[in-house]
């Protein structure tokens, strides 16, 4: 609690400092960009006078991180904007399905959402280059690289997303997608057949298609029937979703892939409808306040919700582990080459994304 008290007052200082420096700059202020925007925003006046209720959405329940998240931000954010942005959680899936809410998103309906940068794939498909199977090597690596600024792959996720109605609030660490199944499967001929729900991303079914699984997916929040009603045979996502669904108490055989297929990273996603109508100096505020809340709370949240989610699962009763070898994983890399050039041809407008990625990666030796 110290630890959060203390992170908490970091963040208020910066953002003051930011209030103080956009307040002497006057009207200037409101014609610049709003943070890691790809493209100008409408001016906008320095200060209005105005409330402005911001309603951020999960899917994911307590005590899932990104719900903890949310609900932590409706402090975090009042006072960081001296109670100028009134921000509402509603976590579980009480804002509406993903689908609905990302919809709102881009119409304005919706001012905020909270789930893994997948499921806007179907808006912005550049972005499928971060669910490419075997790139990454780890939910820090992936992290790093889309959070820092500067580093040319931040901004130019920045604008695609843009492009499409969204800005990004800021990136969230997330984990290594493991199966979890109700059969089980232990060799990479078990996956023949297998109907696995996962995250919508192109590249990620294309993995489990070349794997001769059959990809399926539907809203988060009905993962749990699907399991145990057999829609689907296993679900591939990190623990940290998994773990606070209890799917562990019906399903019992869990596959993980070592190294890791998939790595995902969350977001915290703003509608540019919104972030427009904001004055200049609360653009600047609500976006550095997003930014270092993530480092601040977000960051500690996860790793804790997800090492507890990963210890409940992997010791509850009845559960059965299998870990990729050293054999499975080089026949895994081959089945996985071809959805790159695949990837790259059907989306050419993601190349320039791709080769971004595979410079960074190259430049950290």
């Amino acid at each position: 609690m110290k630890k959060r008290i203390r992170n908490l007052a970091k963040i208020l200082a910066m953002t003051m400092i930011l209030a103080l420096l956009a307040a002497c700059g006057g009207q200037q202020t409101s014609n610049e960009p709003a943070a890691g925007s790809g493209a100008e925003s409408p001016a906008a006046p320095s200060d209005d006078g105005r409330v402005y209720t911001m309603r951020i959405g999960a899917i994911a329940a307590l005590p899932t991180a990104q719900a903890v998240f949310i609900e932590e931000l409706v402090d975090i954010i009042d006072e960081a904007t001296n109670g100028r942005i009134k921000v509402e959680a509603y976590h579980s899936g009480t804002l509406g399905t993903v689908a609905q809410m990302i919809q709102g998103l881009q119409d304005g309906s919706v001012e905020g959402v909270s789930v893994p940068i997948n499921f806007y794939v179907s808006s912005v498909p550049e972005i499928a280059v971060l669910g490419l199977p075997m790139i990454f090597r780890d939910a820090d690596h992936l992290y790093d690289l889309t959070r820092t600024k500067g580093n040319g792959l931040h901004e130019m996720l920045a604008e695609l997303l843009e492009e499409k109605g969204f800005v990004m609030g800021c990136w969230n660490i997330a984990f290594p997608m493991l199966i979890l199944a109700n059969r089980p499967v232990a060799t990479l001929e078990d996956f023949n057949g297998l109907r696995v729900w996962c995250q919508p991303n192109a590249q990620v079914a294309a993995a489990f298609n070349a794997l001769g699984a059959v990809p399926v997916n539907f809203d988060t929040g009905d993962l749990a029937i699907g399991l145990q009603q057999r829609t689907v045979d296993a679900a591939y996502t990190s623990a940290q979703l998994l773990g606070p669904m209890r799917l562990h108490e019906t399903a019992k055989h869990m596959f993980i892939f070592n190294p890791a297929m998939h790595i995902g990273v969350n977001t915290v996603m703003l509608s540019k409808v919104f972030v427009d109508s904001l004055p200049g100096d609360l653009r600047e505020i609500l976006l550095d306040t997003l930014y270092r809340a993530d480092e601040e709370v977000y960051y500690d949240l996860a790793v804790n919700s997800h090492g507890n989610s990963y210890n409940a699962m992997t010791g509850a009763d009845g559960m059965t582990i299998v870990y990729s070898d050293d054999a499975m994983t080089e026949n895994l890399k081959q089945l996985m080459e071809p959805i790159y050039e695949e990837f790259l041809n059907t989306t050419p407008t993601a190349r320039p994304l791709y080769e971004k990625v595979l410079e960074l990666i190259a430049a950290e030796g």
